[in-house]
């Protein structure tokens, strides 16, 4: 079994931070997203991004940062396993549905033609 080395993407956001101190993984880097560039994303077996671009909350998809179909694109043909937490604003009625949780879906349907290994 390959050995796990884990990149969580968020280091401002409280969940990425329980979950960097509650681990068990022991191999694992934190970083923020505007750190993304100065990173071999290569070297990690998992990357976990909890990052969001605050656009999402307020403006159409379009006009967002689309920072993880930039981190697919970047370990397409990589053996690396994105992980996207999702929200119940994803999955919640059509009726009650916010402009984050569409975007959200979007960001899901985006990447998931790019990077086949994504939970």
């Amino acid at each position: 079994m390959k050995k796990i080395k884990l990149l969580i993407i968020g280091k401002k956001s409280l969940i990425a931070n329980k979950y960097y101190k509650l681990s068990k993984i022991k191999n694992i880097d934190i970083i923020s997203r505007a750190s993304i560039n100065n990173i071999n994303l290569k070297k990690y077996s998992h990357i976990l991004n909890f990052s969001f671009d605050p656009k999402n909350f307020k403006k159409n998809y379009n006009l967002t940062n689309k920072l993880d179909k930039k981190i697919c694109k970047l370990i397409k043909n990589q053996n690396v396993i994105y992980i996207l937490p999702s929200s119940r604003f994803v999955y919640s009625s059509s009726k009650n549905k916010s402009l984050y949780g569409i975007n959200k879906r979007k960001i899901e349907k985006d990447i998931i033609k790019i990077k086949k290994k994504i939970t």
